[in-house]
């Protein structure tokens, strides 16, 4: 076993060194020392690098130390099979930067030399070698140790009594940059751990900050332990030994340990204790569990959930379904009869179900599929899931009630031959006296006053022939203001004698449901002249 830097605390973390079978069989080692700018070639040094600044011999498992000026050196170390350092077996060489205060180790392997050693077979030794960096201050070498170290700022006296880079006291930290601790940016004040004569930031718990810990290596860094009085700044919570925000933190969302799912998720975020993570397409974050139940990424399908389709909180609509039904991510739901998923909204609009009435919807009619086309000269329809003829354009009439050919009927082929009314001719009227009439008009039902109209009650009184006189308007039931019976008569008398036959076609109130019927009377006493009808009287259509 090789030792390095003899037993000076300073140099002590570079002091071990490996064994191997060219450092075991060493009857000597030896270190040079040569100024910076010799090259290393090989085990040793270039030729023409001169002698060495420093040489010093060792026993293999033999302490050594070396007083070196601060700067750049090359440093060569060799193993000699004999104890008169004649026959060499094998080397190393590196070069490295030494100044006071920082540690030095230098990795040297050992190679067998060219022309001896290789019959102990090749070695991968790795040698770490510290050097001890002493500085004698003329008569202050050697130095007096506490509690009165006469060594100057920046360096202490060591057990050999010799001045060595490293604190004393307090004073020694605060005098340089940082007082030599790197701490990433801390900012506290250093201070001397006299024990390893490092400036550090703290020596216990109390040294650090809040939200800070004090660490083996004399740094306070990020943490907490209520346990040694150590917690967190205001709106933190000590997790593990290291202050967290509850309400945003991934790693402990609204509880320690509790860090959100990855289950299909794109970007991991904490807003309000709650895991509300961005998903990948297709995923969606409906659920976000409180604590503590553990957060369950984006765990829901919204291409295929009704309840989530397309979007979270949107539901599949159960209006006049008959089966919710999802596909990637839009509501295709089955439909009660007579109703048709014909529109199938995209997130963020919200479902409507089965929103057409196939019965009865001109642009899917019987399906979402079929659309009544308009036919000749009128609009069309739907009605009972069937596409049919609606209302003629003005001037065109549906005559012979033919599907397909709309409204085949225009002016010049409906024109009432008695009184010119433009329709078409209905000749299956009758007059309710015995006789049938035509005209441009449907069929009245009797009772029902909006199936009449006054050209009607003309034609059917001009179509009887059995009443002699002159068709007249303006006969009427009830005051002037009531008209509970609107009538047209025909008589060859004043309406008050002789015979009159009377046609009602309209009322009001009580008389509204004698449009569609008529009387005769019969010109003897009791029975002349024009009388209002009943619903008991004879009907015409």
């Amino acid at each position: 076993m090789v030792a390095g830097c003899g037993n000076r605390p300073a140099a002590r973390q570079c002091m071990t060194m490996g064994a191997g079978p060219l450092a075991t069989a060493a009857a000597q080692l030896r270190v040079d020392v040569y100024p910076a700018g010799v090259a290393c070639d090989g085990i040793t040094v270039a030729a023409g690098a001169g002698a060495p600044s420093l040489s010093m011999s060792f026993a293999e498992g033999a302490p050594i130390a070396l007083d070196l000026s601060p700067g750049r050196h090359t440093v060569v170390l060799t193993a000699f099979s004999d104890g008169a350092a004649t026959m060499v077996i094998g080397g190393a060489c590196t070069d490295a930067d030494f100044q006071p205060g920082q540690a030095v180790c230098l990795d040297l392997t050992l190679a067998p030399a060219p022309d001896g050693g290789n019959e102990l077979g090749p070695t991968d030794l790795s040698i770490d070698f510290g050097m001890d960096l002493s500085v004698c201050q003329g008569a202050a070498c050697p130095c007096t140790a506490a509690p009165n170290d006469s060594c100057g700022l920046g360096q202490f006296c060591d057990v050999d009594a010799r001045c060595a880079p490293g604190c004393k006291d307090n004073a020694d930290c605060t005098a340089t940059p940082d007082g030599g601790v790197t701490d990433g940016g801390a900012s506290n004040t250093p201070i001397c751990d006299t024990a390893r004569h490092s400036c550090v930031q703290c020596l216990a718990q109390s040294d650090c900050p809040l939200g800070k810990l004090c660490s083996a290596s004399g740094f306070c860094v990020d943490g907490c332990d209520p346990s040694v009085g150590k917690g967190c700044a205001a709106g933190s919570t000590c997790c593990s030994k290291l202050c967290v925000n509850l309400q945003s933190d991934i790693s402990n969302c609204g509880g320690c340990g509790r860090a959100c799912g990855t289950t299909g998720v794109v970007t991991a975020r904490c807003s309000s204790g709650l895991c509300s993570s961005t998903c990948v397409s297709g995923a969606g974050n409906c659920i976000k569990p409180a604590a503590p139940t553990p957060d369950d990424g984006c765990e829901t399908n919204i291409g295929t959930n009704v309840d989530n389709c397309g979007a979270c909180g949107r539901p599949c609509s159960a209006t006049n379904v008959s089966t919710r039904q999802c596909s990637a991510g839009l509501c295709t739901s089955s439909c009660a009869t007579g109703f048709g998923n014909c529109s199938t909204p995209a997130a963020p609009s919200a479902d409507n179900g089965c929103e057409t009435n196939t019965t009865s919807d001109v642009n899917h009619c019987n399906g979402c599929a079929t659309s009544c086309s308009a036919p000749p000269n009128g609009a069309p329809v739907c009605a009972a899931s069937m596409c049919g003829l609606g209302a003629c354009k003005t001037g065109f009439y549906d005559c012979d009630g033919a599907a397909g050919n709309g409204c085949e009927c225009g002016t010049s082929c409906c024109i009432n031959p008695i009184t010119m009314a433009q329709g078409c001719l209905v000749t299956a009227h009758t007059n309710g006296i015995g006789g049938n009439y035509s005209d441009c008009f449907p069929i009245g039902k009797p009772g029902d006053n909006t199936t009449y109209n006054q050209q009607m009650a003309l034609d059917a009184a001009n179509s009887d022939t059995s009443q002699t006189g002159t068709v007249g308007t303006g006969y009427y039931c009830g005051s002037s203001m009531s008209h509970t019976q609107d009538q047209v008569c025909k008589t060859a008398g004043d309406g008050t004698t002789g015979t009159c036959t009377c046609w009602t076609y309209a009322g009001n109130g009580a008389g509204s449901g004698t449009a569609g019927h008529m009387y005769a009377s019969s010109g003897v006493s009791g029975d002349s002249g024009c009388f209002c009808v009943t619903t008991s009287a004879n009907p015409w259509n």
